[in-house]
């Protein structure tokens, strides 16, 4: 295993490159440890998969906006525990973006705390219920295990996906109502 704060150390040292570097791709090093990326540009996208090991993502640059994406599923740990251990509550309060397509993700998630969160993409996944921020303005939960979708409290979305999942009738999806009026 490499100390992940370490090995970040090595390939993002440089001001210059911490600059310009708006991606981090850390799938599959075998990361242990922490992870500050508080150095980093303004936005950047964090890709985590392959490194179940790895500890707390840091980020406490106040204006930065960071998208943390999985590639593979958090195989043999609860969704929420994963989201635990890799997200602290710093980061989930600037995290404007998470894309979980396809990653074998089941039972109910709770994104009500990623208050930044506007764009979340969870389709083609197994999840039955999962809680969202106000503030979305584009969610895809397609393909899941839905059976009510209550959204009549995210007013700011814009586009939203919910085909291939088992709500029933309209009335099973708040949201859709407030647009067929």
């Amino acid at each position: 295993m490499i100390k992940a704060q370490e090995w970040f150390e090595q390939y993002y040292s440089s001001e210059e490159a911490r600059k310009d570097d708006e991606e981090v791709d850390l799938i599959n090093i075998n990361l242990s440890g922490p992870l500050d990326v508080s150095n980093l540009a303004f936005y950047i996208n964090i890709f985590i998969n392959g490194n179940p090991n790895l500890g707390e993502i840091i980020d406490s640059k106040e204006d930065k906006k960071t998208k943390i994406t999985l590639t593979s599923a958090p195989v043999g740990l609860d969704t929420e525990k994963y989201l635990e251990i890799h997200l602290n509550q710093k980061v989930r309060q600037s995290v404007q973006r998470l894309n979980f397509f396809d990653k074998n993700l089941s039972g109910s998630v709770d994104f009500s705390e990623f208050t930044e969160l506007i764009d979340l993409v969870i389709s083609y996944n197994q999840l039955s219920s999962f809680k969202l921020p106000t503030q979305l303005t584009y969610l895809n939960c397609s393909d899941n295990k839905l059976t009510f979708l209550d959204l009549s409290n995210n007013h700011k979305l814009e586009t939203i996906g919910t085909y291939s999942n088992k709500i029933m009738k309209s009335e099973d999806c708040y949201f859709l109502l407030l647009f067929s009026l």
